[in-house]
């Protein structure tokens, strides 16, 4: 994990060249990595406190599910009739779906992830790397001539 006194260095920021792009995008993806998994879990603990209903309906989805097929593995009883996991799955889909969208869970998600690319891409693009691509180019060409 780097610092986030690093992290946040306005100073290293800048408008890469279009040939810089790849080579930023690659250096800094695996340099910040630990940073940028705490930054999409901040992302997260922010939509679970703006959509609690969110946590309630993963969890009882999540629930019902595994009671399902996990916990009652056999064929359940309803009104009189053996459910096989086909007609489980049949029953349980649409509840499922029902309660996701009235959670606004596929939402979440959906903004979960896009905001998380965007803050993530937009900072490892501007972020200065460390090296030059000249020289990941020229390593490139060394370890190529080996061949």
């Amino acid at each position: 994990m780097q610092p986030w006194s690093a992290f946040f260095d306005r100073s290293k920021m800048s408008m890469p060249k279009p040939t810089e792009i790849f080579f930023r995008l690659s250096q800094n993806l695996v340099r910040f990595q630990t940073n940028y998994i705490i930054t999409f879990l901040a992302l997260s603990a922010f939509c679970v406190i703006l959509n609690p209903f969110f946590v309630i309906a993963l969890a009882s989805m999540a629930a019902m599910w595994v009671y399902a097929f996990v916990l009652r593995p056999h064929p359940q009883p309803l009104f009189g009739f053996a459910l096989s996991d086909k007609a489980r799955i049949a029953v349980l889909l649409p509840v499922t779906i029902v309660v996701f969208y009235v959670a606004s869970v596929g939402y979440t998600i959906l903004w979960l992830l896009g905001t998380s690319a965007v803050v993530i891409l937009v900072h490892a693009v501007l972020m200065q790397a460390e090296g030059s691509p000249d020289a990941l180019q020229s390593q490139f060409s060394q370890m190529m001539s080996f061949a």
